[in-house]
């Protein structure tokens, strides 16, 4: 089973800053600037075994207009079946969140690396597409 120690090593590894969130055993927040427009995604890595998640929040749910909102929505979901591989966008309270989870019992360096690279890739191919909905 992969330990805290070895998932701090993992972050470290990526070359992206992060850090370990005070008081919170195994949460950290890995710090990815977006593609120039100055924002920054803050992506929560929870490691509490048998599972290692990744979390980050997109933007709000758009109100007001609820033909936005169901738009939103149906591409979310196309989004889901085309294009995203381990992990999915979702609704959390208010928010559209993009998550991804891996077991964490034989979870290597290559695989961390890969489903951080694909949250990343995934939010930056739909970036602008998701930001018509606010």
């Amino acid at each position: 089973m992969v330990t805290n120690t070895e998932i701090e090593g993992y972050l470290a590894r990526l070359g992206m800053p992060f850090d370990a969130v005070p008081g919170a055993e195994g949460l950290w927040v890995l710090h990815q600037p977006t593609n120039g427009d100055g924002g920054v995604l803050n992506v929560v890595v929870s490691h509490q075994p048998p599972l290692t998640v990744f979390r980050v929040k997109l933007m709000d749910v758009p109100t007001g207009d609820d033909q936005k909102v169901l738009g939103l929505f149906r591409k979310l979901l196309e989004f889901n079946a085309t294009d995203m591989i381990g992990g999915a966008y979702g609704i959390e309270e208010n928010s559209v969140v993009c998550s991804e989870t891996l077991q964490s019992e034989n979870l290597d360096f290559n695989e961390f690396r890969a489903a951080v690279e694909a949250m990343f890739l995934a939010i930056t191919e739909h970036y602008r597409c998701l930001s018509d909905f606010r």
